[in-house]
C-alpha cells in the first residue's frame, strides 16, 4: 500500500517537472522547482491568494499531505472551488489511492465544508450542471475546439466548467492527469500542431530524419507548451479562483430559510407532464426532509419522501423514494435555486447511469395567488369551445373568466375551479388570432407564456432524436432509453423542419424500430434489445460476446426508432398564389419637345389594399404521421471510479 503511495507521490512530481519544461510548475508559494533558493538572482516570490481551511476534520485528515501555512492556506486544497460532485470525486480519490479512512458522517461533513466553503456561485453552477444532473442528451458542439479535444475524450466538459482554480492549480490538474493517465499526453495533450503529421515524403527522408520525425511525433524531446497548456492559460483567465461574484456572496452569505410548500410541475420523457407539491422540513443547517405529491397528465399519482442538503446557497442535491420502493431506487434530485430564493429548476432522475429522469421546476409558496404553468396549454385557431388547464396557487373560490386574459383573438368564455391549484378554461378563438406562444396574465400578475395557438399538426418529431443505450445486466447495469412522440408547427416562416418551428403536445404512438444499414449482413435489428410497442421504451440486451451472432460479436448496433402516431385537426387550406404583375413594355422613343414652362405636378392618389387575411380552414381531417429517430446502443462502462457504497446512503 506504501509502495503504491510513494509511486503516484513520484509519479506526480515527475510529471509535474514534465509539464513546465525545464523550470518546473510553480510551486504552492510561488517560486519554481529545480531554480536555485537563493542567490541574487532569485526572484521573490509572489503571494498566492487562497481560501483558508478552518476545518478540524481537514486538518486531521489531510495535513500529512498538504500542509497549512500561518494563515490557514493548504497547499492545493485552498486554491481551488468546485461543485460538490466535484469534491466528491476528489474525496473518493484520496480514499481509493492515498488510503484515507474516514466514517461516513466524517466524509459528510467534509464534502459539506469544501461544497460550502469552497464552492460555486450560482452562475458557475450553471455553467456545468448538466455534468451534476447526469443528461445523456446534451451538446457541447459550440465549444472552444482545442478544450474539447484536451478534455472531451474522456469526461464530459461540463467536469471543466464545474471548478475554478489559480493558474497554479490549472498546470497542477495536468501533471495529475500526466501521472495517472501517461497516454494522455500522447492522445490529448499534445495536438496536432506539435506532431508535424501531414504529406510527409519518408522515401525522400534519411534514416536519421526518418528517426527524429517519428520521435518528434511521439513528444520526445518536447518541453514548450503543447495544446492543454494553451486551454489551460485560457482556463485560469475564464475560471479564476478568486471572482467579484464569490467576493460579493462570501460577504453576503447566510442559510437560505427554504422550509415550507413548494409547488412543482414538469415533463418526464414517457410519461408525459406532471404537476404537484413538496413539503420541505429543516432536520439541520442546510439540511431537509421532503414530502413530494406528483400527479401525472394520465390521473397517477405519486408519493415520494426524500432528504436534502443544499450547498453554497445555491445548489440543492436531494434523494427520495416512492413510498413502499426499495430505498436502493431512489431518485436523485440536482437543483439550482435562483437569486430571490423563489424557484428551484433542474432534474430528478434514477437508473444506473441516471438516465431515467425529468426536468422539473419548484416554485414558493408565498400564499398569494397566482399562476404558474399550463397543464395543457394549446388552442386550435379557429376553435369556437377549447379545454385549456391552468395550474397555479391559491386561486381563490371568488375566481371568474374576467380575472384571466389571453390576448388578442381569445375569448375566455366561462371557467371552472378545480381546486386550490387548478382551473380549468373554457376558450374560443377568432380565424384572424396570431398563432405562437403567448403570456396568460391572473389579476395582477402578467403570468407566463403558457398558451400556444396552432392552426394545425404539419408533422411529428421523435425526442430524443439521438437515443442512447448500453447493453448489460451481466457485469455491469443496462443503460435503456425512452422515447416520445411530439406534434409539430411549421412556425412563423411557414416552413418545416426549420429553426422557428413551434412544438406542440405528444402524441400516443406506435413504435418499431428498423435496420439501419452501415454494412454487409447488418443484423443490428435483431441483437441490439426490445423497444416496446406501447410506451416507447427501449430495453437493451445483455452485454455479449453473443455466439449466436456472426463473429461472436456484442449485442451493439445502431437502428432506426420509428413512430406512427394519429391526429385529428383542420386542414389547412392552399396559400393563395401570388398576383404576378404584368410585364412592362419597353419604352417607345420620342423626339425631344421643344423647352416650355414647367407644369404643376399633380400627385395621383393611389389606393392601397390591406393585406388579406390568411384562409380560413373549413375541413377537419383525421391523418397518420411518422417519423424517425436514431438509437446506439453501445458497450458497457467497466468501470467507474466514482461508484462507492455511501452513494446509495
Amino acid at each position: 500500500m506504501r509502495c503504491w503511495k510513494t509511486l503516484c507521490t513520484l509519479g506526480l512530481l515527475i510529471a509535474a517537472v514534465a509539464a513546465q519544461g525545464e523550470g518546473g510548475p510553480p510551486n504552492e508559494r510561488g517560486g519554481r522547482r529545480g531554480g536555485r533558493p537563493g542567490g541574487a538572482e532569485a526572484a521573490p516570490a509572489e503571494a498566492r491568494a487562497g481560501i483558508p481551511i478552518k476545518n478540524d476534520l481537514i486538518t486531521k485528515y489531510c495535513i500529512g499531505c498538504h500542509p497549512t501555512d500561518a494563515s490557514g492556506l493548504m497547499t492545493r486544497i485552498s486554491y481551488q472551488r468546485k461543485s460538490p460532485e466535484g469534491w466528491e470525486l476528489t474525496l473518493k480519490r484520496m480514499l481509493r489511492h492515498h488510503h484515507l479512512q474516514t466514517t461516513p458522517a466524517e466524509a459528510k461533513e467534509i464534502l459539506a465544508f469544501l461544497s460550502n466553503e469552497l464552492g460555486l456561485t450560482r452562475g458557475e453552477a450553471r455553467r456545468g450542471l448538466f455534468e451534476s444532473e447526469r443528461r445523456v442528451h446534451w451538446s457541447e458542439t459550440g465549444t472552444d475546439q482545442e478544450l474539447k479535444e484536451s478534455c472531451a475524450g474522456c469526461h464530459s466538459l461540463g467536469r471543466v466548467y464545474s471548478q475554478q482554480r489559480d493558474a497554479t492549480e490549472w498546470k497542477l490538474l495536468k501533471a495529475m492527469h500526466l501521472a495517472f493517465f501517461p497516454l494522455a499526453r500522447s492522445q490529448a495533450f499534445r495536438g496536432s500542431s506539435n506532431r508535424n503529421s501531414g504529406n510527409v515524403n519518408f522515401e525522400a527522408m534519411s534514416e536519421a530524419e526518418r528517426q527524429e520525425f517519428f520521435a518528434r511525433a511521439r513528444g520526445e524531446g518536447e518541453t514548450g507548451p503543447d495544446r492543454a497548456d494553451r486551454v489551460l492559460d485560457a482556463l485560469a483567465k475564464s475560471q479564476p479562483l478568486m471572482t467579484a461574484e464569490w467576493s460579493a456572496w462570501q460577504v453576503e452569505r447566510r442559510e437560505v430559510p427554504l422550509a415550507g410548500a413548494w409547488s412543482v410541475f414538469g415533463h418526464e420523457v414517457g410519461r408525459g407532464d406532471f404537476t404537484g407539491s413538496v413539503k420541505l422540513e429543516r432536520t439541520e443547517v442546510n439540511g431537509y426532509s421532503t414530502h413530494w405529491t406528483l400527479v401525472f397528465a394520465d390521473g397517477s399519482q405519486v408519493q415520494r419522501h426524500g432528504k436534502a442538503v443544499l450547498y453554497a446557497g445555491y445548489s440543492w442535491r436531494g434523494r427520495s423514494a416512492v413510498d413502499g420502493a426499495d430505498a436502493a431506487d431512489a431518485a436523485k434530485e440536482v437543483l439550482l435555486l435562483d437569486e430571490n430564493w423563489q424557484r428551484f429548476e433542474g432534474r430528478i432522475f434514477h437508473g444506473a447511469f441516471g438516465e431515467i429522469g425529468a426536468d422539473v421546476t419548484l416554485v414558493r409558496d408565498t400564499g398569494a395567488p397566482r399562476l404558474l404553468a399550463a397543464k395543457y396549454g394549446f388552442l386550435e385557431v379557429p376553435c369556437a369551445s377549447g379545454s385549456v388547464d391552468l395550474f397555479g396557487q391559491n386561486f381563490p373560490e371568488d375566481v371568474k373568466p374576467a380575472d384571466f386574459h389571453a390576448g388578442r383573438g381569445v375569448t375566455i368564455q366561462s371557467l371552472t375551479r378545480m381546486s386550490p391549484e387548478w382551473v380549468r378554461l373554457q376558450l374560443s378563438s377568432e380565424p384572424s388570432a396570431d398563432l405562437g406562444q403567448r403570456r396568460v396574465s391572473f389579476r395582477q400578475d402578467p403570468g407566463p407564456r403558457c398558451l400556444t395557438l396552432y392552426d394545425t399538426v404539419d408533422y411529428i418529431r421523435v425526442e430524443p432524436g439521438q437515443g442512447f443505450s448500453r447493453v448489460g445486466g451481466v457485469s455491469t447495469p443496462k443503460q435503456f432509453e425512452r422515447f416520445e412522440a411530439r406534434a409539430m408547427h411549421r412556425g412563423p416562416d411557414k416552413k418545416s423542419w426549420t429553426a422557428d418551428d413551434v412544438p406542440l403536445f405528444t402524441l400516443s404512438a406506435r413504435w418499431r424500430m428498423e435496420e439501419l444499414p452501415a454494412h454487409e449482413h447488418d443484423d443490428d435489428l435483431k441483437y441490439v434489445g426490445v423497444l416496446d410497442a406501447a410506451t416507447g421504451a427501449f430495453t437493451p440486451n445483455i452485454d455479449g460476446p453473443n455466439r449466436e451472432r456472426r463473429n461472436f460479436a456484442n449485442n451493439i448496433g445502431d437502428v432506426y426508432v420509428r413512430a406512427e402516431a394519429e391526429w385529428e385537426g383542420w386542414v389547412r387550406p392552399p396559400e393563395p398564389k401570388p398576383v404576378a404583375k404584368p410585364e412592362s413594355k419597353p419604352a417607345e422613343k420620342t423626339e425631344p419637345k421643344p423647352e416650355s414652362k414647367p407644369e404643376a405636378k399633380v400627385e395621383a392618389s393611389v389606393e392601397t389594399k390591406p393585406p388579406s387575411p390568411p384562409p380560413v380552414p373549413t375541413e377537419r381531417a383525421r391523418r397518420t404521421f411518422t417519423a424517425r429517430g436514431h438509437l446506439l446502443v453501445t458497450v458497457p462502462i467497466w468501470v467507474q471510479w466514482d461508484r462507492y457504497d455511501w452513494d446509495t446512503r
